[in-house]
């Protein structure tokens, strides 16, 4: 496998890549949730904000909690499951604006996340040569915190697409509608890399 050979790097490197760039459309609930719920669609007030924002913490701890009872049976197939439910979660932001569907969007993004990241950083420090995991991991946080902080220019150049960027609640709408969108296209990467690959590289 490659993970056993002289281009050990490769595998692990385009799998840190691939969260880094799924990492600029998760950040997309961070960047514009308590905007969107409270000044534009004005479900409610900071307080409600806060307490749907929580909804995802409890989604990370519920599934990290659980993580070895799901990952088993997953087995490959848990970060694909992982980058599909947050793309679910900001769609259903995204087309259905209602508070209740946002506290159980947030907790599927949250469960999401909780899901599939510790399963990319086993997956690099496992494929990557013993002595290259260190920059493997650098790569990783790297590119996560790197795609974060120009998650904001690509969403705002994303979400002008088919809105008109003056009506501010489609304009941030489409905002997550494009990142589930984005994580969509994640989610077809993660088949690829995880379930083909590992089939192939057995």
């Amino acid at each position: 496998s490659l993970g056993q050979s002289g281009t050990g790097m490769v595998y692990p490197v385009v799998l840190c890549l691939l969260y880094g760039v799924s990492m600029a459309f998760q950040y997309c609930t961070g960047l514009n949730m308590s905007n969107y719920f409270v000044n534009l669609l004005q479900l409610g007030d900071a307080a409600l904000a806060g307490i749907v924002m929580s909804a995802g913490t409890l989604g990370v701890f519920v599934s990290g909690l659980l993580y070895k009872f799901y990952s088993k049976p997953l087995k490959n197939w848990v970060p694909v499951v992982g980058m599909f439910g947050y793309a679910v979660g900001s769609l259903l932001i995204a087309f259905i604006p209602n508070t209740a569907v946002f506290i159980v969007a947030q907790f599927i993004m949250g469960a999401s996340t909780g899901c599939m990241t510790p399963y990319f950083v086993a997956t690099i420090s496992i494929r990557t040569p013993p002595k290259w995991v260190p920059v493997a991991m650098s790569l990783f946080m790297g590119f996560m915190n790197g795609f974060m902080f120009i998650a904001q220019y690509i969403l705002d150049f994303l979400g002008k697409i088919g809105v008109d960027p003056a009506n501010q609640v489609a304009y941030v709408g489409n905002k997550f509608a494009m990142a589930g969108y984005g994580l969509l296209i994640c989610t077809i990467a993660c088949v690829f890399l995880f379930p083909v690959y590992d089939k192939k590289h057995k």
